[in-house]
């Protein structure tokens, strides 16, 4: 059975409503709330070499927001400090 998807109206074939693309963004929404559609308009809504510089930006943000939660949990483990070594040395080498 072939049909349109609701999204971004291109045919595909299945019972769904939304293409495979568009059924993925749609759980992000439902998981992350407003979260993706603020990456879209900060990311998307710039000329092609400032979309590099801004994706740059959101990745460092949502490293320092996973070393956050990460500093949290690792609270609960004995030997914490050498995992937060260890991380923190592979995240200073993806910042770069």
């Amino acid at each position: 059975m072939f049909g349109y998807c609701y999204l971004c109206s291109t045919e595909f074939s299945g019972i769904n409503y939304f293409c495979e693309d568009c059924s993925r963004i749609r759980t992000y929404i439902k998981l992350y709330k407003k979260r993706p559609v603020e990456i879209l308009d900060n990311v998307l809504s710039r000329p092609k070499e400032k979309q590099i510089n801004r994706e740059m930006i959101e990745i460092k943000n949502e490293i320092k927001n996973k070393e956050v939660q990460l500093q949290e949990s690792l609270n609960e483990y004995p030997n914490k400090e050498k995992i937060l070594s260890e991380l923190k040395k592979k995240v200073n080498h993806l910042k770069k």
